[in-house]
């Protein structure tokens, strides 16, 4: 896994002098980058077993499937 950013070392990764705009977009950014590493960690975590009758193990649901970036808006 690539090394996720702290919020002062995104912030400095902003070119320009930041605005109100500026500053919601990469808000919206970093969380994105942090919720899809706590899931993609997630997902390394899970045990499948194709036994168990539940739909989310029988059907693999992908960690990034739980929760949706678009949320984080």
């Amino acid at each position: 896994m690539k090394k996720i950013p702290t919020a002062v070392e995104f912030i400095h990764t902003l070119t320009g002098e930041p605005d109100d705009n500026t500053i919601f977009v990469a808000m919206i950014e970093f969380a994105k980058l942090h919720v899809e590493a706590a899931l993609e960690k997630a997902n390394d975590k899970v045990i499948y077993n194709d036994d168990l009758q539940s739909d989310i193990v029988h059907g693999r649901v992908h960690m990034k499937d739980v929760y949706k970036l678009s949320k984080i808006n």
